[in-house]
């Protein structure tokens, strides 16, 4: 894969990128190729020292190459001619010591290879012929011994001397005029078919090579660092262990150009597993939206909120000045509990300025919240008794905690918060239902609501207990059950109060209920029986 709008072919050969023709096509210019038409079939890729290109593979960060070999003869007269090449390879490139082979041909030579840095000597081999004067059209077909030596090398070579030398006295001069030659060779090459007598000529041959090649002169670390790494998204750094430089590859799952910003594409079953992902993701995501739900409305009834919501859509002036809040919505109004919307603490939580969407302001107490995704055992006093009041309004709280006028009194003689706490601030709120008085009051002259309400049920009053608003919404005998469980709620002796899933289906049982107002004469018994019960007290 070559980049956008750049040449992505030579004849049959692919150029992927890093490498690349004509500028912004490669790399940097240890990447340049150039596509020639040399009057062949084909054009041929060519490096600019004139290696004719095979194959690029980036997996295995090699190129294919065919590179010319120079023949060296003797002369007329038997002279060894100067047989040194020194060669130079881009830094970025090397002769792959495991797919070369090092190979000499001809009769008594020593061939051999040292490193142009170290000036050591790196690997060579000795290609001897048994007789001075050869058989006339004696053929090398294979490198064995005779005529033909082979090695291997020890390391990837970049800058080398090569050297090749006569290691015998015979006579050189006379008609064969005896030729050798020294090249690096793919180690699974076998075209040998030179006459190794009379017609090694001076000439030129190409021969098959492997360059290994590597991106930079830095490791994968100081390329990152630097911001100049040039791996695709989804791709993975590895160093060259054995100089500098490193290599790119596609993440398990990906394949394409490792090089280019977007070259790593997922497969197709990477793309399936991927999707499979997504799905799983998705599921998950609903069946924790779907746990949450249930925990919200396991947490919601049994707190009393169903009976609480009950009450408020049962008469309209309630539902007037009532409402009920979501999470969602209180976190809104504000602004996730900024700390910058905090007006004051109480003993149970923090008061939070909110704004709701009509523009008005509200105070909006954050209790000691228990987390919903811990499913486990949560009451009323967990939660506080959340409320909105307006700022106008007074909210009067005390140090120990929670507010006051819905405190449980046993509190005060435990220290501890029980269920039953829960069942008496409960009741505190049916009081308040019933009567339209709040269950404090600012004023020092108003005696608190529970002992008023408790007084009146004392004195078997509880008609002159109720508004005036519930007395036109309710039937007497909806309001006497609920006076009289208000009154059980509310009960000092913690032991005696009923439970809240009592309480919970008592209301309900109430609302389920088809109630038929006794008739007149069954509603005047029910009164003297009152009356009289007040007379004897």
């Amino acid at each position: 894969m070559a980049k956008p709008h750049c040449q992505k072919e030579c004849g049959e050969i692919i150029i992927p990128y890093p490498f690349g023709i004509g500028a912004g096509c490669y790399l940097d210019k240890a990447f340049e190729v150039l596509c020639i038409n040399m009057f062949t079939v084909l054009p041929l890729l060519v490096f600019r020292d004139s290696s004719t290109i095979v194959h690029i593979s980036l997996d295995d960060a090699v190129v294919h190459a065919e590179r010319q070999q120079n023949v060296y003869c003797y002369n007329e007269w038997g002279e060894d001619p100067t047989t040194s090449v020194n060669v130079h390879l881009n830094q970025q490139f090397s002769i792959s010591y495991t797919r070369n082979k090092f190979v000499a041909i001809g009769c008594d030579i020593f061939a051999y290879i040292i490193d142009s840095g170290s000036r050591n000597y790196t690997s060579g081999c000795a290609s001897l012929c048994d007789d001075p004067n050869p058989i006339v059209g004696l053929t090398a077909t294979s490198c064995s011994s005779v005529g033909c030596c082979q090695t291997t090398l020890p390391k990837d070579i970049t800058s080398f001397d090569r050297r090749m030398f006569s290691i015998n006295t015979f006579n050189r001069s006379g008609t064969t005029k005896p030729c050798s030659i020294a090249f690096f060779v793919d180690k699974n090459f076998s075209g040998y078919t030179f006459n190794i007598t009379e017609h090694i000529t001076p000439e030129l041959f190409l021969f098959p090579m492997v360059y290994n090649w590597v991106i930079g002169n830095i490791t994968c670390h100081e390329a990152f660092e630097r911001g100049n790494l040039v791996c695709s998204m989804n791709s993975d750094c590895i160093d060259n262990i054995e100089g500098l430089g490193y290599w790119c590859h596609c993440k398990q799952g990906y394949q394409g150009n490792h090089y280019l910003p977007t070259g790593c594409e997922a497969t197709s079953s990477a793309a399936g597993a991927l999707i499979l992902i997504a799905f799983d993701a998705l599921l998950y995501l609903k069946l924790e939206r779907l746990k949450r739900n249930n925990v919200k409305r396991k947490f919601f009834k049994r707190n009393g909120g169903l009976v609480l919501q009950e009450l408020i859509t049962s008469s309209t002036a309630i539902a007037l000045k009532t409402k009920l809040f979501s999470t969602k919505e209180i976190m809104k109004a504000t602004d996730n509990f900024n700390e910058s919307r905090v007006l004051g603490k109480g003993g149970q939580g923090t008061v939070y300025k909110g704004m709701l969407p009509d523009g008005s302001v509200v105070a909006v107490k954050k209790s000691n919240i228990v987390d919903e995704d811990q499913i486990g055992r949560a009451v009323v006093s967990d939660f506080g008794l959340s409320r909105t009041i307006s700022l106008s309004k007074t909210h009067l709280t005390i140090v120990v905690g929670g507010t006051f006028g819905y405190q449980d009194p046993d509190y005060f003689r435990s220290g501890q918060f029980t269920e039953k706490s829960d069942v008496y601030a409960f009741g505190v709120v049916l009081a308040e239902l019933l009567t339209g008085r709040k269950a404090i009051s600012s004023s020092s002259s108003d005696e608190g609501l529970v002992i008023y309400f408790q007084a009146l049920m004392k004195q078997n009053s509880p008609f002159e207990i109720h508004d005036a608003l519930v007395a036109n919404d309710g039937q007497i005998g909806e309001i006497l059950a609920v006076a009289k469980l208000a009154q059980r709620c509310l009960h000092l002796n913690a032991k005696k109060r009923p439970i809240m899933k009592e309480v919970a289906a008592v209301l309900d049982q109430l609302r389920r209920k088809q109630y038929r107002p006794p008739s007149p004469r069954k509603l005047k018994r029910q009164l003297l029986r009152i009356k009289g019960r007040a007379q004897y007290t």
